[in-house]
């Protein structure tokens, strides 16, 4: 939360985070969440949502570049790729960087996440929302993954749910869901090499 100028992020019970806020450059409520994306001198454009940081410019390479580019490289062979969540678009910036991808779907809850990142954090997506490979749905993840007749050979969940929360992470739904699907639908995450990349 914001106060005289500074941002404070409680992370567990004895310890936090704070931001000094220079500049707020967006500050809103969306349909899901309360977003806002201010001015950090040390870390630059810094969102988040509902009081959790869940980027910076500074340091977002770090979570992204390893979120994508290890399972991409793990599976080998991956043409299909699905990313839930991920409205600030870096990790399909970073998916896009593989040429032999053929599609990429994102799923998205907030289109207003989306739409404020592009605006806001432009060096996040550095243009990946105009690739052609690319498709943005509006949904919710699990609800997506219920009624997708698609078939992916990466899942990347980059869902914003703070992992101190003790609700259930939506990658643990999203892998219930996958071992319940039945046995013709099973290849969802590509016949036997799928991968399913979950932070949290």
């Amino acid at each position: 939360m914001a106060d005289n100028n500074l941002w404070h992020e409680t992370l567990h019970d004895h310890f936090g985070q704070y931001f000094a806020v220079d500049n707020v450059l967006y500050h809103e409520k969306t349909d899901h969440q309360d977003l806002i994306i201010f001015e950090n001198a040390a870390f630059g454009r810094v969102m988040a949502l509902d009081g959790v940081v869940q980027t910076t410019e500074r340091d977002e390479f770090i979570y992204h570049e390893m979120m994508t580019h290890v399972p991409l490289m793990a599976h080998g062979q991956a043409k299909h790729v699905l990313i839930i969540g991920g409205g600030d678009g870096a990790m399909l910036r970073e998916v896009s960087r593989h040429r032999t991808i053929e599609t990429i779907t994102m799923v998205e809850i907030d289109a207003g996440v989306v739409s404020f990142c592009r605006q806001y954090l432009p060096n996040h997506n550095a243009g990946a929302y105009d690739d052609p490979r690319f498709t943005l749905v509006i949904d919710d993840g699990v609800n997506f993954v219920n009624q997708t007749t698609q078939t992916f050979d990466v899942i990347i969940s980059d869902c914003n749910r703070p992992y101190w929360s003790r609700r259930e992470p939506v990658h643990l739904g999203l892998l219930r869901r996958l071992q319940t699907l039945p046995e013709s639908r099973r290849h969802f995450c590509g016949p036997k090499r799928g991968l399913l990349s979950a932070a949290g």
